[in-house]
């Protein structure tokens, strides 16, 4: 294998590395999605469940629920409103 073909190879293999983390970030985001919308986990249980750390979780959704027409302070007030759901 000459040089030329070792750099195909080699960009080819990082271009398939990036697109499995990709869809592997794409299926952790709808993953967390339906986990919210189903209203029955905790933003603790989410995060645990998709792998993800809480801050990122909280994005998404503050994302999910701008892009149905939320203002941002409206999404974080649903946000920490969902959370007290959950405290004992």
């Amino acid at each position: 294998m000459g040089l030329r073909e070792a750099i195909l190879e080699d960009v080819k293999q990082q271009g398939i590395e990036q697109g499995i983390e990709q869809g592997i970030a794409t299926e952790k985001s709808e993953f967390t999605k339906k986990l919210w919308e189903l209203q029955e986990f905790s933003l603790d249980k989410i995060a645990i469940l998709v792998d993800l750390p809480q801050e990122q979780v909280c994005e998404i959704i503050l994302a999910l629920l701008q892009a149905n027409g939320q203002s941002m302070e409206d999404a974080e007030l649903q946000i920490k409103a969902y959370q007290t759901k959950f405290v004992p």
